[in-house]
């Protein structure tokens, strides 16, 4: 009873407790200050005792969790004892919690059905009511949690919702509602959490998250309505009202980003429309006094300090997570990483179909390549784990 306790209230803390909501409601003074983990303390303290708990239970079905913290753990190890970046805080939050949650669910409650709606349900009503405040904010034009790092989001408005920073709101949204298009509930649910969705979107203004969003779901939609015009058994005149209302949503929607403000940064597609789109390529001058083979093992502090002053980007923020991994581990560090990823990618999701794995997996991918997410204090991996236990049938997960 008391696993189950945990394990519950650590997933609510990891969905709802983002930076803004830590901050506005003092909760960030009654935990430890390390580094970015302080915005994810509650939920790796709550975890942390489920997964030692679990650990003797889980090791011989979840042998391949284990083995990846450890070689995460030992790289992070590594480039502290170098006096290099390991940036605990950021790894623990990002990369090793996916791992501690897939431990626990696909070990001890593999086959648990009751755990498995447990886990949907929080993602589901997360997912309505983080999107509703987004929506709520943008309406009356102010943030229910607001907090210090406003300034830094540009002069339009742009949702803060549970998530603090927009472009962390948009990536949990939008892999919540992957996974809701290959459940089996209605073609009219996955039409309504998907309308809700990208309006939730156009107010935390993501123009990535929107546009790999508006493709996966224009595809999904046409699938719909062909599949819809080829059914015998619905009247002509169902089907004429399924015509209109698409018609009717397509020029509201051509008119909310065309003529009002919330189609904001996304009408605006010029690479160096804005600071954020600009620092995405800047830090790529790096390269023009560097060459691949000086990141092979990584950078210590001071090195990376200078390499910054050298190349004219101090003071950029790297909205890359590939490049911001390069810098801290270096080269084999960074290919070990993702291969131990692919690895667990692959297995996690074995049985289900290629089209399924690409719904699920790319827009994802996508989406965390576009900011710096998963290189600094992300929940993405964690959220995806989570979803990939509540959505995905049980005979695809052991």
């Amino acid at each position: 009873m008391l696993e189950v306790i945990l394990l519950k209230w650590s997933i609510i803390f990891l969905l709802y407790l983002g930076a803004n909501v830590v901050q506005v409601t003092g909760m960030i003074n009654i935990i430890p200050n390390i580094g970015t983990l302080r915005n994810s303390s509650f939920a790796i303290f709550v975890l942390l005792p489920l997964f030692l708990f679990s650990i003797k239970k889980g090791i011989k079905q979840r042998r391949q969790d284990l083995i990846s913290i450890i070689i995460l753990l030992s790289i992070c190890i590594y480039n502290t004892c170098t006096d290099r970046d390991a940036n605990w805080g950021a790894t623990i939050t990002s990369l090793f919690m996916p791992f501690m949650y897939s431990f626990i669910l696909f070990g001890k409650y593999a086959a648990n059905e009751k755990k498995r709606q447990m886990v949907a349900g929080i993602l589901i009503i997360y997912f309505l009511s983080n999107c509703s405040l987004a929506l709520i904010e943008r309406i009356l034009g102010f943030h229910l949690f607001e907090y210090s790092d406003s300034m830094k989001l540009g002069a339009s408005f742009r949702s803060f919702a549970f998530g603090g920073h927009p472009l962390a709101n948009a990536v949990v949204i939008s892999t919540i509602m992957n996974f809701l298009w290959i459940t089996e509930i209605s073609p009219i649910k996955k039409i309504q959490y998907s309308v809700l969705c990208f309006m939730a979107l156009f107010c935390f203004n993501t123009r990535f998250a929107i546009v790999v969003t508006l493709f996966r779901s224009a595809f999904f939609f046409c699938v719909f309505i062909l599949h819809l015009m080829r059914e015998r058994g619905i009247s002509f005149r169902i089907k004429q009202h399924v015509m209109s209302i698409c018609f009717i949503m397509g020029i509201v929607f051509c008119f909310l980003i065309s003529y009002t403000s919330f189609g904001g940064r996304l009408m605006n597609i010029g690479l160096y429309d804005d600071d954020s789109a600009g620092a995405r390529l800047q830090v790529l001058l790096v390269f023009d006094k560097y060459a691949y083979s000086d990141f092979i093992w990584g950078m210590t502090l001071d090195e990376t300090t200078e390499l910054m002053h050298s190349s004219g980007i101090y003071g950029v923020i790297n909205e890359n997570p590939w490049l911001i991994f390069l810098f801290r581990f270096g080269l084999i560090f960074t290919i070990i990483m993702v291969t131990v990823f692919f690895l667990y990618f692959k297995q996690i999701i074995k049985g289900i179909s290629f089209y399924e794995k690409s719904i699920i997996v790319l827009p994802m991918l996508f989406i965390i390549s576009s900011f710096n997410s998963i290189g600094v204090d992300s929940v993405a991996l964690s959220v995806w784990v989570l979803c990939c236990y509540a959505f995905l049938p049980i005979r695809n997960t052991k």
